[in-house]
């Protein structure tokens, strides 16, 4: 059975249980050692609530995308940047921003309601330009 993950904070957890998903605080040890060690069932979904640490957040999705040995198929999962930035902000950021180039990735408001985890925003990567 596939399951959604949410990586954030305490602020989550009344949405996690109201939609069965497992809740994560963001990882003290090494990003690939925590993906391989947390992400044990198949991935439905990841939500990752970027305000709490840009870096470490695209760090995390990143792993998740080249953690196929660990994951398998799970690497194609969606993620969803939970985040009131703007894509623009996201797509000039040096080596991460080729996340944004692979199927799957999404925006959405900071504080969503399941019914807007269905209205994403897609990151275009014909507007990705590299630096």
């Amino acid at each position: 059975m596939e399951r959604m993950y949410i990586i954030g904070g305490a602020e989550w957890q009344s949405f996690a249980e109201r939609h069965q998903a497992l809740l994560l605080s963001f990882p003290k040890e090494d990003k690939h050692d925590f993906i391989a060690a947390r992400f044990n069932t198949p991935i439905k979904i990841v939500i990752i609530d970027i305000g709490v640490n840009t870096a470490s957040a695209l760090e995390i999705a990143m792993h998740i995308r080249l953690s196929i040995e660990q994951i398998h198929s799970s690497v194609l999962c969606p993620i969803v940047f939970a985040t009131d930035l703007s894509k623009d902000a996201f797509l000039n950021n040096g080596y991460y921003s080729q996340l944004f180039l692979t199927d799957g990735v999404y925006l959405c408001p900071a504080f969503l309601s399941y019914s807007l985890l269905m209205e994403f925003i897609s990151v275009q990567p014909q507007n990705w330009r590299k630096e």
